[in-house]
């Protein structure tokens, strides 16, 4: 769980950075290197918050459900990442375009549906663990 913590961490100083290059876009202050940058996260995205999931849908979901019956908070969290691979997926569309409007729409969803997901997990996901013992 502690490996979760420090992604959950990490992920949320990347959405900080990724609320700001979309405000940057929407204002037209955003630097040159911001497809750079887009892509940058896009990245981060493929080879650490798909994986994360990943690991969540296929062992720690689970194994809380089937030990503690807590079948609506875990059909609630897979619903979050289903809503995050669409918006993930639009994302990665936005960028192939260079369609800046489904960037930023895109990527301010992302941000904040992680940020709402990974306060979920911290505050309830502890607790459910304690209760499959």
């Amino acid at each position: 769980m502690e490996r979760f913590k420090e992604d959950h961490l990490k992920v949320l100083q990347l959405c900080d950075k990724l609320e700001g290059i979309v405000k940057d876009i929407k204002v037209g202050i955003a630097t040159p290197n911001v497809m750079y940058d887009l892509k940058e996260f896009l990245e981060i995205i493929e080879k650490m918050i798909i994986p994360h999931f990943q690991k969540e849908e296929e062992k720690i979901y689970p194994e809380i459900a089937q030990k503690t019956g807590e079948e609506a908070y875990i059909n609630e969290m897979y619903e979050d990442h289903r809503k995050l691979y669409q918006h993930f997926s639009a994302f990665q569309e936005g960028i192939e375009k260079k369609d800046f409007s489904l960037i930023t729409a895109a990527g301010a969803e992302i941000a904040e549906l992680l940020r709402h997901h990974i306060y979920k997990e911290e505050k309830e996901l502890p607790n459910l663990k304690d209760l499959s013992k």
